[in-house]
């Protein structure tokens, strides 16, 4: 038998009535937000690891997952934008002439 077919309003006192009327707070949007984020982690951190077993050296784990897409040397990571392999060498020699002259550290900037 349905509780609600026992009383159709809601008695005081009555257990059940009192466990119809229970809800649970839901955070899903705040749930599914965090759920991103460490999603996202996940990606720029493995990321990371590949770019760095091939040598190279972002600045920092975030958006490393969007920078190893776009990147193919240790240039465009100092530079923040692909560099096409004909302009490249190019590129690296007034780079080196900017740290000689001291304009520009080793960590490029």
């Amino acid at each position: 038998m349905n509780h609600r077919e026992r009383h159709s309003q809601y008695v005081d006192g009555c257990w059940a009535c009192k466990a119809l009327t229970v809800s649970v707070a839901s955070r899903s949007e705040e749930v599914r937000g965090i759920q991103r984020r460490d999603d996202q982690l996940s990606v720029d951190l493995d990321a990371y690891k590949r770019l760095r077993r091939d040598g190279l050296q972002p600045k920092t784990i975030d958006g490393s997952g969007e920078l190893e897409k776009r990147v193919e040397s240790q240039t465009d990571i100092h530079l923040g934008r692909y560099v096409p392999k004909h302009e490249r060498s190019r590129v690296e020699e007034a780079m080196q002439i900017s740290r000689d002259l001291g304009y520009i550290t080793e960590a490029g900037r």
